[in-house]
C-alpha cells in the first residue's frame, strides 16, 4: 500500500509538473513575442492591401489615358502621385501624334519641358521627367502656366472646329490631350478629359 501511495503521489507530481511548464510557455516570451508577430503581421497584411488598393485604383485611371503605355511607363507616371494631396488636380497630357508630325519632337519636348519647369527654381521640375503628368501646388498655378505657355508656344494651341472655317491658316491640332486626375479620397482616383485646355 504505501508504494502505491509513492506512486501515486509521484504521478500528481509529474501532472503538476506539466501544467506548469505549460503555464510558463503561454506566459513566457517566446509566446509573447510570437503573438506580437502574428499581430504585427496581421497588421502589415492590412496596411499593404489598402496600398495595394490605392494602387489598382490609380492604375484604373491612368491606363485608359494611356492606353498603349507599358507598365514600367505607367509605373514612372505613378510616382508623380507619391506626395499629391487631396483633391489637387494633376494634369496629364497625352501626345498629339499628327500635332507632332507638323512641327517636330523638338518643339513638344519644348512644351512639355515648359509645363514641367513653368515658374519654378533651376533644376527642380513638376513632372519627374515624365514629361507627361505634372503636379502643381494648386489650380492657379497650373492655370497661369497654361496661359504663359499660350503666349510662349502658340503651336501648341489650337482653333476649335466650330471656328476652323473663319480662321483658314490657323493651328487646328492641339500637342495633345489634357486630362486631370485628382483623389477625392486616400484610397479614390478619379479623372476627366478637360476638351477646352488646348483651345487658342
Amino acid at each position: 500500500m504505501p508504494q502505491k501511495r509513492r506512486r501515486g503521489e509521484i504521478g500528481e507530481m509529474r501532472g503538476a509538473q506539466e501544467h506548469v511548464a505549460d503555464l510558463v510557455w503561454i506566459i513566457s516570451p517566446v509566446w509573447i513575442s510570437m503573438a506580437g508577430f502574428c499581430i504585427i503581421r496581421e497588421l502589415f497584411c492590412t496596411i499593404f492591401s489598402i496600398f495595394k488598393t490605392q494602387e489598382s485604383d490609380l492604375e484604373k485611371a491612368l491606363k485608359p489615358i494611356f492606353p498603349k503605355a507599358t507598365n514600367k511607363e505607367i509605373k514612372r507616371y505613378k510616382g508623380v502621385f507619391s506626395n499629391v494631396e487631396e483633391l489637387i488636380p494633376v494634369l496629364v497630357i497625352v501626345p498629339n501624334e499628327r500635332c507632332i508630325n507638323q512641327h517636330g519632337q523638338v518643339a513638344y519636348d519644348n512644351v512639355m519641358n515648359s509645363f514641367a519647369t513653368f515658374n519654378l527654381p533651376a533644376n527642380q521640375r513638376r513632372d519627374k521627367n515624365s514629361m507627361r503628368v505634372f503636379h502643381f501646388e494648386e489650380s492657379e498655378e497650373l492655370y497661369n502656366t497654361r496661359d504663359a505657355i499660350r503666349t510662349i508656344h502658340p503651336n501648341a494651341f489650337f482653333v476649335p472646329p466650330s471656328l476652323q472655317a473663319q480662321i483658314p491658316g490657323g493651328q487646328f491640332e492641339p500637342v495633345g490631350t489634357a486630362w486631370f486626375v485628382f483623389k477625392p479620397g486616400e484610397t479614390k482616383t478619379n479623372f476627366a478629359h478637360d476638351r477646352v485646355f488646348f483651345v487658342v
